[in-house]
């Protein structure tokens, strides 16, 4: 009973010093602040792990934009002045004769397909398929290119005999194809050169 009123005594001098009320204040307040500044570190890190991915997308970005400019350059280009001076000659009245495209265009494209994933602009929401269609038909139109160079060899066996019908069906065939090759080519470049701007317009925000 003595040591209960000791023990009593004790608790009650301790529990009502100043010392210990300003101690476990000082505790309950420190411990506010850690959790509070852990927070904020918590929130700035994540603030620049954000920055950092807009920063990696926004590069890829570049670097798509430079691609889409080379392949607009070197193939679309190109290709419409091949058109341009068929129209004035005699060969307008043939195949089209085209070396196949065998450059891979699309280097930065295929081996960034994770960072175009993160792409999220909420100002322009189509980016990404626009990006996607846009490669997807540059890709379609290289194989048509390419498949018109192998049937305008089939097609030049068959000259060795002329007017056969089947030299003339295939004439008229390849002819259609080259003019759809044509228009392929000339609606890649818009959608190109509308895309270019896009990217330019995220970027640069």
């Amino acid at each position: 009973m003595h040591v209960l009123q000791h023990l009593e005594h004790w608790f009650s001098s301790v529990l009502g010093s100043k010392e210990f009320l300003a101690a476990i204040f000082g505790a309950i307040v420190g411990g506010i602040f850690v959790v509070v500044a852990q927070l904020i570190s918590n929130r700035a890190q994540r603030r620049r792990d954000r920055e950092a991915e807009s920063e990696a997308v926004k590069s890829v970005l570049r670097a798509i934009k430079a691609e889409l400019k080379t392949f607009n350059e070197k193939a679309l280009v190109r290709l419409e002045k091949i058109f341009e001076a068929r129209e004035n000659s005699i060969d307008v009245q043939k195949p089209l004769a085209i070396a196949p495209l065998k450059q891979n265009y699309f280097i930065v494209f295929d081996s960034n397909a994770a960072a175009l994933g993160k792409i999220n602009d909420p100002i322009n929401p189509e980016l990404l398929g626009n990006i996607v269609t846009t490669y997807s038909a540059a890709r379609s139109l290289l194989d048509s290119i390419n498949y018109n160079n192998q049937r305008y060899q089939d097609w030049e066996r068959l000259t060795r005999v002329p007017g056969t019908p089947e030299l003339h069906a295939m004439t008229e065939n390849l002819k259609d194809f080259a003019d759809e090759i044509r228009a392929s080519g000339v609606k890649l470049q818009t959608n190109v050169t509308n895309l270019v701007a896009q990217i330019e317009k995220y970027v640069n925000r």
